[in-house]
């Protein structure tokens, strides 16, 4: 998916003020799209799971997602994520696995 795809979910995200847990697994979500659900994430706090395994985020993608998260804008005491799964092959064929949880 692209940035256009990626750009569609920040936009739901943000109208879906209860939605607590979303599956994007193995949809193919690329840099540009994480960037932009990135975006998202950072309007919205009732989300408490996000699962992005299986993707092709690649770091880039991957840190802006991570970013969103440590940076304390979806911080626990605010209401933010529990959990969060990112798992991406990138470029070089390498392995990025995050995986955080309260």
């Amino acid at each position: 998916m692209d940035a256009g795809c990626g750009g569609a979910i920040c936009e739901a995200l943000a109208r879906c003020g209860s939605l607590t847990s979303l599956d994007l697994g193995q949809n193919q979500l690329g840099p540009e799209a994480a960037e932009k659900l990135a975006e998202g994430l950072r309007r919205t706090r009732a989300l408490r799971d996000l699962s992005l395994d299986r993707n092709a985020l690649e770091s880039e993608g991957a840190c802006a997602i991570a970013k969103v998260r440590c940076s304390g804008l979806l911080g626990y005491e605010r209401g933010g994520l529990e959990m969060l799964l990112i798992s991406t092959m990138s470029s070089d064929s390498s392995l990025l696995l995050f995986h955080w949880s309260l």
